[in-house]
This record gives structure tokens, C-alpha cells and sequence, in this order.
């Protein structure tokens, strides 16, 4: 990526950051209001946890000068499609989950 393209990048991550960060803070006080609520409807929430902590990855591979991004993303999109979550911990497991496809959404909308 060319130092442009990355300055572009590491703008749209920060905005998105916050938007992520803003879900997140939406989410803790419904937790802390009604947890059992909460949880029932906490799918959202497993994929802005997922986003969020894969743009926070990429601006601090940025940042320590990785900008070969497309073939560190790839591989994780790939090791997460072949070695699937399989842990006894069913929220591990989406977890996990949302994380690869955070990863495969920022390769197909950034890279």
C-alpha cells in the first residue's frame, strides 16, 4: 500500500474504532441494566467485538510498520477456515468465528 493509501486506512479504522467503541459502551449498560436480556440478544455484539478487535490488530501492525497486510490477513482468513474453533466454550467458539469474518470483511472492503 502506498503511504496515501495507508494514511486513508488508518483514518477509516479510527472512525470505525469509535463506532465499535460506542456499540460496545451500548452494550455494558443494557448488561448492567438486564443482564439475562442482554445476553439473549448479544449476537450483535459478538461481531462488533470481532470488528472492533481486528481494526485495532491492523493500526498496530500499522503502526510498527507492517504494510504487507494483504498476506497477514489472508493467511488468518484462511488458518480460521481450516482450523475451526472447536473449543467447549460455545461463545469461544462464535467468538472466534466473528473474528475470521471481521478479518475476510477488511480483506474484501480494504485490500
Amino acid at each position: 500500500m502506498t503511504p496515501t493509501q495507508l494514511d486513508t486506512l488508518k483514518e477509516r479504522l479510527t472512525y470505525d474504532i469509535k463506532g465499535y467503541e460506542k456499540e460496545t459502551k451500548k452494550f455494558a449498560e443494557r448488561l448492567l441494566e438486564n443482564p439475562a436480556y442482554a445476553m439473549e440478544w448479544s449476537q450483535d455484539m459478538f461481531q462488533t467485538a470481532g470488528r472492533l478487535h481486528v481494526a485495532r490488530t491492523v493500526l498496530v501492525w500499522i503502526a510498527k510498520g507492517n504494510v504487507n497486510l494483504r498476506d497477514q490477513v489472508t493467511r488468518l482468513v484462511v488458518d480460521g477456515a481450516r482450523f475451526p474453533a472447536s473449543s467447549s466454550s460455545p461463545p469461544s467458539n462464535l467468538m472466534h468465528l466473528q473474528v475470521v469474518a471481521a478479518y475476510g470483511r477488511f480483506l474484501s472492503e480494504f485490500l
